[in-house]
């Protein structure tokens, strides 16, 4: 994903509340465009997803949402995806 120069504070806020949940994790930022505003897609890849399905790692990224973005700062964010960080390496 495509790192954004400028981010709004929200996203910031988000980033650094998944950094300090899931300490080493992998973080990446792209800008998605929205109908009124853009929104953000995010991308974490933590060793502490391991073993673990998609539905608990999705609970644990959304739960950190919930704790630090307002309802119109969670709507701006499209998706998250959660990655182990073999789940990156190519093999080519």
């Amino acid at each position: 994903m495509a790192q954004v120069a400028q981010l709004p504070k929200f996203v910031g806020s988000l980033l650094a509340a998944l950094e300090r949940r899931l300490p080493g994790a992998l973080l990446d930022v792209e800008r998605v465009p929205g109908i009124d505003m853009p929104n953000y897609r995010v991308a974490v890849a933590a060793e502490q997803f391991a073993g673990r399905d998609h539905h608990a790692r999705q609970n644990i990224v959304w739960d950190v949402a919930d704790e630090v973005l307002s309802s119109d700062g969670r709507l701006r964010i499209a998706s998250i995806l959660t990655f182990i960080p073999s789940d990156l390496d190519s093999e080519e």
